[in-house]
């Protein structure tokens, strides 16, 4: 969840995150699950930035 947070710039895409943490993509897609249900991050449109 850390990294999510960490990385959630609108500049990196959760792929971009797996590699670089070496997370497994279906865990960190999880926990950025978790944190948009939570409104703590926003899921941008594909192509959006923030």
């Amino acid at each position: 969840m850390l990294w999510v947070l960490n990385l959630s710039d609108g500049k990196h895409s959760l792929l971009e995150i797996a590699e670089r943490s070496q997370i497994p993509f279906a865990l960190l897609a999880a926990a950025a699950e978790t944190l948009v249900s939570h409104d703590v991050v926003a899921e941008l449109d594909q192509g959006e930035t923030a």
